[in-house]
């Protein structure tokens, strides 16, 4: 707690009125007027003098020791100040308080002491306590006298003051560069650890609490101050260090200081400037009076925390990038280093520049203020690679300008002054350079690889290809890690259409079944294809920026074709065939079966008599690679002998007679079914009909008969249609319609008199649906059907209560959507 420390002079007149042993009849306190301030109050400056006079009567008093002490306070609520003089030695007594840096005055007196008058002249010491300007601010008196029986009295005066004793620094401010009025490098609060110097400048006055600038100004004397020291962080040291240093005008209350340049290695963050002062006056601490206000400065740094290369194409880790490919970025993520890496933004638009150092070639970017990142535009290299090469170039950030911390990163002027967290990249720049060790062959060799060497597999429906993979060396010339794909070609030999797979082909790209993405892939397979049929392939590999380069094929064709758009123009391609498949396909009309080993036991259609009803053809489908994605019937009518009557093969299509196409539907796996349906135009009584198979595999047809070697037409499947066998069509009725623990399933069975979609409910006795047991599914015609058990489940798979329940059987014919079936059929589930 600030105390004060008072010199006091002391003026006492006394006059002898009356005899001893009486009371004091009255203490009047005259304040000493307080320093008006502009704005309406008015406070007791440390370091001035005020007169406080106080006045006191006791009629009997008659010398010197009738008087004990005279109090004197200055005082707003928990504050005060305090004065205790003894009056009772004469003009030699002394003042006295709790505080020992109360300084003796002087008594004066008149002849007599009946009526006393003490004049006290205060300087207030700066450790005294200070409070704000109230209007409950009192100077109060108290004086006591002992003649007699002690007595005290007092006078208290109440008035709006304050009392002030405390510094601060005016128009505090580091804008100034040397002499003059020139903005420093300081001027907005921030420096970087290399700055160049600038001054800091103030004015010493009184901290008056709530007074303004002007209020304040040159109220302390300049005879009053005999030193000021500029502080940092609140001890004597340059913001790096070094010792501090005082005012060359060390009397004067406006104070300049030059904070000399940075050297580097000045500690990072927020730095605080404050004044300390000595007086002539008495009370201030053994460093001087600080000033009760500061004055901030950020020293700090840009960081380059993250860069890395975007757009223009080609890949990154490493990064490549094409001369050929405009768009090529820089991304440079940065951030403030008194912080941790993304945390302290730039203030200022801040500019980087980078340097292609093998090069010397330079280009910006700019991270706006408040931001992390920037962007900007890499240029090519003003030192392009040779045709057909790829060349490295490294980048590093050489300067940061713009920012509040100025322009002092220089890398060039400042060695060390950037911080970049990742090391120096590099652009591997391609100009026209195709994958792998593609400089001069040796004889004998393509560009492809150093060791060339391909071969093939095939099957019915598939080829497969096996390669020697190209050379990626990504750390040493020749720089060819930035490859994409490879890329195969096949077609028909008798087309001239080429198509392409590569890692864009569903199931050949990345993580699928063939990654053609990998360079380090060495086979991939080819499905889809016609058995027995002759094609023509060839390969290559291709960049990221589209360039491509053919792989060598053995025992290679002339390249006399067109090739597929794009496509480059090979040495030359390899020609395959591919191997028949086994298809074997079986034919029943519900009571008659012939099996595949029936058809090709004859050639001749009517040792396989058929009744004209819905024929069912099961199709089972062996193959070493694909199965088909669908499969159909070709159907048209055969001459019974095997002659292909009544005109041409039923393959190629495009020169067919009249046939009719019959989709198949997979029942399982390898296996297929169709139905070639009564209505049918060849299904005539004593007509002789044949079929062939479609299978399509990625969108290629494959055609098949009995045979299977590659000609469709040469043992197509027949048979003979008779006179269909006379049978008796079931009622609609449910088998075992009462559902137990020992029964659990119940059969919905029905005759339907033509192709129809069916559909089966459950319907409990309020006629609720309880669940669907067929939805709109297709059924053939001519037959007594039997569906799937019901096992008295609900929609939610869930068993029923026990009790009655209905089964609907709706059928709408599938030529006109008539309703041609329309029933219930009662069910009780018993347990």
């Amino acid at each position: 707690m600030k105390k004060i420390i008072v010199i006091v002079f002391l003026c006492i007149t006394s006059i002898i009125t009356a005899p001893a042993w009486a009371d004091i009849t009255s203490v009047t306190v005259t304040p000493a007027t307080p320093t008006a301030l502009s704005n309406g109050n008015s406070y007791y400056l440390a370091g001035r003098q005020y007169t406080f006079i106080v006045q006191a009567s006791d009629p009997l008093a008659s010398v010197q020791t009738d008087w004990d002490y005279l109090d004197l306070f200055i005082e707003n609520g928990a504050n005060s100040t305090s004065v205790r003089v003894d009056i009772d030695g004469g003009n030699t007594a002394t003042v006295t308080s709790g505080d020992s840096s109360i300084v003796p005055g002087v008594i004066n007196s008149s002849t007599g002491y009946s009526n006393i008058t003490y004049t006290i002249n205060l300087t207030f010491a700066w450790d005294t306590d200070e409070f704000a300007a109230s209007p409950v601010s009192a100077v109060r008196a108290v004086v006591r006298e002992i003649n007699g029986a002690p007595s005290i009295g007092t006078d208290t005066k109440t008035f709006n003051f304050g009392v002030c004793s405390s510094i601060r620094v005016a128009n505090f401010a580091q804008n100034q560069n040397g002499v003059g009025v020139v903005p420093g490098v300081a001027a907005d609060g921030y420096i970087n650890p290399w700055h160049s110097s600038f001054r800091v400048t103030g004015t010493i006055v009184y901290n008056v609490t709530g007074a303004s600038i002007a209020d304040r100004l040159d109220l302390i004397d300049n005879g009053e101050i005999t030193s000021t020291t500029l502080y940092t962080d609140g001890a004597t040291t340059y913001l790096g260090g070094d010792p501090g240093w005082r005012e060359d005008d060390a009397m004067a209350d406006n104070c300049s200081y030059t904070v000399p340049a940075g050297n580097g290695t000045l500690v990072l963050g927020n730095r605080t400037w404050t004044i300390r002062v000595t007086m002539t006056t008495p009370g201030f601490p053994a460093l001087g009076e600080i000033s009760a206000n500061s004055l901030t400065v950020n020293c700090d740094r840009i960081r380059i925390d993250t860069i890395a290369f975007i757009n223009g194409g080609g890949t990154n880790s490493p990064y490549y990038r094409s001369v050929n490919v405009p768009g090529t970025q820089i991304q440079i993520s940065a951030s403030r280093q008194s912080g941790a890496a993304g945390v302290l933004a730039m203030i200022g638009n801040t500019t980087i520049t980078v340097r292609n150092l093998t090069n010397t070639q330079d280009f910006t970017l700019l991270i706006a203020d408040g931001a992390f990142t920037g962007v900007g535009n890499v240029p090519n290299p003003s030192v392009l690679p040779g045709n057909g090469a790829t060349d490295p170039r490294t980048y590093q950030v050489i300067s940061i300008t713009g920012s509040a911390f100025d322009n002092e990163q220089n890398i060039l002027v400042n060695p060390g002054s950037i911080t970049q967290t990742p090391p120096n990249p590099v652009i591997l720049w391609d100009r026209n350079d195709p994958p792998g060790n593609n400089g001069a062959p040796s004889a004998g060799q393509t560009p492809f690889t150093d060791e060339p060497s391909f071969g093939y597999t095939v099957t019915a429906t598939s080829f497969t290809l096996n390669w020697q993979p190209v050379t990626a060396l990504p750390n040493d010339p020749p720089y060819d890690a930035d490859f994409y794909t490879y890329r195969i070609y096949y077609k028909l030999s008798s087309s001239s259409t080429w198509i392409i797979v590569d890692r864009g082909t569903p199931n050949y790209g990345p993580a699928q079944i063939y990654d053609l993405s990998n360079p380090a892939t060495t086979t991939a397979t080819i499905p889809g294809l016609q058995p027995l049929t002759n094609y023509d392939y060839f390969m290559t590999a291709v960049d990221v920026f589209g360039q491509e380069v053919e792989h060598p094929i053995p025992n290679t064709l002339s390249n006399s074709d067109a090739l597929y758009d794009g496509a480059p123009s090979p040495i030359g391609y390899g020609q395959l065939t591919t191997n028949p498949t086994s298809i074997e396909a079986s034919v029943t009309d519900g009571i008659t079966n012939y099996t595949f080993a029936q058809f090709s036991a004859s050639i001749n259609a009517s040792t396989r008599p058929l009744r004209k009803s819905s024929l069912r053809v099961t199709i089972v489908i062996i193959s070493a690679g694909d199965q088909p994605d669908s499969v159909n019937l070709i159907v048209a009518q055969d001459d019974g002998a095997g002659n292909g009557l009544p005109a041409g093969p039923l393959y190629p299509l495009s020169g067919a007679p009249l046939y009719e196409k019959i989709s198949c539907a997979k029942s399982a796996p390898n296996t297929w079914q169709g139905y070639i349906p009564s209505t049918n135009q060849f299904l005539t009584e004593g007509n002789y009909c044949r079929f062939i198979i479609e299978s399509i595999r990625n969108s290629v047809p494959t055609y098949s008969d009995v045979t299977n070697n590659g000609d469709a037409n040469d043992h197509e499947y027949n048979f003979l249609v008779q006179t269909p066998t006379t049978f008796t069509p079931w009622p609609t009725r449910v088998l075992n319609n009462v559902i137990t623990d020992k029964h659990p399933l119940c059969y919905p069975s029905y005759y339907l008199s033509d192709d129809a979609y069916v559909t089966i409910k459950a319907y409990d006795v309020k006629g609720r649906p309880v669940a669907t047991l067929l939805d709109n599914g297709f059924r053939k015609g001519g037959q007594n059907i039997k569906e799937g058990g019901w096992s008295g489940e609900n929609k939610a798979r869930r068993k029923l209560g026990v009790g009655l329940y209905y089964l609907r059987f709706e059928a709408k014919r599938a030529r006109d959507g008539k309703m041609i079936l329309n029933q219930t059929e009662k069910v009780v589930i018993a347990k």
